[in-house]
């Protein structure tokens, strides 16, 4: 119940910290753990603490090497982006990922303005929706690479 509070942005950052360390102390074991508390981790730009929780996630998944690179690709993208010189747009930076190189391009900047309570909660869901996906594509490449999972497309197509 308070990782959900977590993921709807109602908690101060001091107490989604102490829940998310929480969670992963109960369940060491269990990826959700890790790529929820990643995903608050990268939103917030915490480099340090990404790279805290790699360390103890290659102690509990010592086989998977793909999810950790997805996630440190994830990070320096999500920071290029906030980092970006938006003085003439649009402007495009990239990163090498697993699935070869990213590129983002920032094309308007919007300044920060009083957001009603509908506008931060609508903003606040395609937050979620984002970084669901790009769970759900980490997700995918790791256990790929554990079990060794190969998808015949050939097979996909024929109906």
């Amino acid at each position: 119940r308070a990782a959900q509070l977590v993921d709807d942005h109602l908690l101060s950052d001091d107490r989604a910290l102490e829940v998310l360390n929480a969670r992963e102390g109960h369940y060491p074991n269990e990826f959700e753990s890790y790529s929820r508390f990643a995903a608050w981790l990268t939103t917030r730009q915490r480099g340090a603490d990404v790279e805290a929780l790699l360390a103890r996630y290659r102690k509990a998944f010592p086989n998977d090497e793909a999810w950790p690179l997805q996630l440190r690709a994830s990070a320096a993208l999500y920071d290029r982006a906030f980092r970006a010189d938006v003085k003439k747009l649009p402007v495009f930076m990239g990163a090498e990922t697993p699935g070869g190189y990213s590129l983002v391009q920032v094309t308007k900047v919007l300044e920060p303005t009083t957001i009603e309570e509908a506008q931060r909660v609508a903003l606040g869901n395609q937050l979620k929706q984002a970084v669901a996906l790009e769970e759900l594509e980490a997700t995918l490449a790791s256990l790929r690479a554990r079990v060794g999972v190969t998808v015949r497309k050939e097979t996909l197509e024929k109906k």
